[in-house]
């Protein structure tokens, strides 16, 4: 009976034990983006104190820039892809038995995240960490454990791809989103060529790269949408500046015509004046 005992007090302290390796590598995947947004604190302060002057006025402007620099913000120089998705080194990966925990901790955190902008940075983090599990795998030879790796990559691409159609195309998540595809397009060329070069199989690692790609794509059309529509509303204001002109210039022409008119009148009545006065 006490052997018992000792065994299901054993069995419920792993239980404890496991639960907290979970949880801790969800919430090291949150701390990044705290470590972003810490890296910028006197930009945030500058925004903050320029706002009390016309705090009114640029309300709005000052949430999107705090969400930009909380979400969004990249250690790297802007535009530069580089390969930078290192491998994960975290307790919890694709083959423990609270992966698959792991993984439905983060996806209700995304899904309880109502700011549709803060969702969409939490799910590109997301995505990028399974290609990190990924490559961990991959650099130990289990390529099993890695494919489980790029099937939640996938799963998470498409809830990206849901959630960027609930985003106009103005929100700065999207054009952040479609740079941190191309860095994954990067990373996971670089995977392919390596397994082509030991001549092993990627029909994995092409699935998660053609998935990666079409979103991009997707994110490439919003943003060409949205220079359209830029281009648009610049041309109307122009033909509403060049009409109100135009108006302006006939009515000009219109008192210049009235008053040719009342020097007319003038000349003819003055010449009345002369001619009674000869008289």
């Amino acid at each position: 009976m006490k052997i018992k005992m000792i065994i299901a007090l054993l069995l419920c302290l792993s239980f404890v034990l496991l639960v907290g390796s979970a949880m801790a590598d969800v919430g090291n995947s949150n701390s990044e983006q705290d470590t972003l947004s810490a890296d910028t604190p006197s930009n945030n302060s500058e925004n903050e104190t320029n706002d009390m002057d016309d705090a009114d006025e640029d309300k709005d402007d000052s949430v999107t820039d705090k969400i930009t620099n909380e979400l969004f913000l990249e250690e790297e120089d802007e535009g530069e892809e580089t390969d930078d998705i290192p491998p994960f080194e975290g307790a919890v990966g694709p083959e423990h038995a609270l992966y698959g925990l792991k993984i439905a901790f983060a996806n209700i955190d995304e899904t309880f995240t109502y700011n549709s902008s803060q969702r969409l940075g939490k799910q590109v983090s997301d995505a990028r960490r399974r290609i990190a599990e990924a490559r961990a795998e991959m650099e130990e030879g289990n390529d099993e454990a890695a494919g489980i790796a790029f099937e939640h990559y996938n799963k998470k691409i498409d809830n990206i791809g849901a959630t960027a159609n609930s985003l106009d195309e103005d929100d700065p998540g999207l054009e952040y989103a479609q740079k941190m595809m191309l860095k994954h397009q990067l990373v996971l060329q670089n995977l392919i060529q390596q397994k082509l070069a030991q001549g092993k199989n990627v029909k994995g690692i092409m699935n998660a790269f053609n998935n990666s790609l079409r979103l991009e794509e997707k994110f490439q059309l919003k943003m060409e949408m949205k220079a359209q529509r830029g281009g648009e509303n610049s041309e109307q204001m122009g033909e509403a500046i060049n009409h109100g002109n135009g108006e302006s210039n006939t009515s000009n022409s219109g008192s210049n015509t009235d008053n040719g008119e009342s020097d007319t009148g003038n000349v003819e009545s003055t010449g009345n004046k002369k001619g009674n006065g000869n008289k």
